[in-house]
């Protein structure tokens, strides 16, 4: 490694972060002192600007794998663990990205359960076969307001652009292939509500599937006031084929 000076710029975005927080947010709540861009500058695309600029040039990027995203802390450690080694030297990114057009509500994207584990699954495989490959599968998210939004897959490999090609065609090919099953929404969840008087939903009606996803909420925790959850059938019952009639 060599003396010169290394500058390291680091883009971390992040969505939906407000959406549960109990209090009103504004900009200023996100802007804090040696914050690398503020106001006007988060919204230009110049070569010349730093936000603009680091997107330009960038050749590693790094995504949380799993939904929930409980793999941030082993993504994060992956990331580091390339950019050292890039400093040095000994890895020398070369990647290929291929957008795939297919935009799925977040809702669907469950990583637990086919199709969409079988694409996270596929990416563990290439990554366990090939040596110092490093693939990310974008999932998308529905409401960005951007013209290109949809899947998206990335491929890093050590200085082997013909290996990143076959990984990421590879992939993008299985995403189109899966295309009509990604979309597809089951009976996953169910609901009937009456309303009291008032106005106030006084029953409600669930059916969970057969493996229920692991972080199903408890029925006693959902966000409804004045509830009765009279009712709860397992998959299939056919009392409540009868019920919903």
């Amino acid at each position: 490694m060599s003396d010169r000076k290394i500058r390291i710029a680091v883009l971390h975005f992040s969505h939906e972060t407000v959406s549960f927080l109990p209090n009103e947010t504004t900009l200023d709540d996100f802007i804090y002192p040696g914050s690398p861009a503020k106001g006007e500058a988060l919204l230009q695309f110049d070569p010349k600007n730093y936000m603009g600029g680091f997107v330009q040039v960038a050749r590693e990027f790094s995504e949380v794998e799993l939904v929930p995203h409980y793999d941030a802390h082993l993504q994060g450690e992956r990331a580091a663990r390339m950019l050292v080694r890039a400093i040095r030297g000994d890895y020398k990114p070369a990647h290929r990205t291929i957008k795939v057009p297919v935009i799925s509500p977040t809702v669907l994207q469950w990583t637990g359960a086919r199709p969409w584990m079988d694409l996270v699954q596929r990416a563990l495989v290439w990554e366990a076969r090939e040596v110092d490959v490093y693939v990310n599968t974008f999932f998308g998210f529905p409401f960005a307001d951007v013209p290109d939004v949809g899947m998206t897959v990335q491929v890093l490999t050590n200085d082997n652009p013909k290996l990143a090609e076959q990984v990421a065609r590879d992939l993008a090919g299985t995403i189109w292939r899966l295309r009509e099953a990604l979309l597809a929404i089951k009976s996953r969840v169910h609901f009937r509500r009456g309303f009291d008087d008032n106005g106030f939903a006084r029953t409600i009606l669930l059916v969970e599937p057969e493996q229920p996803f692991l972080g199903t909420t408890r029925l006693d925790k959902l966000p409804y006031r004045n509830v009765d959850l009279a009712r709860f059938y397992p998959y299939g019952d056919p009392a409540f084929l009868e019920a919903s009639s």
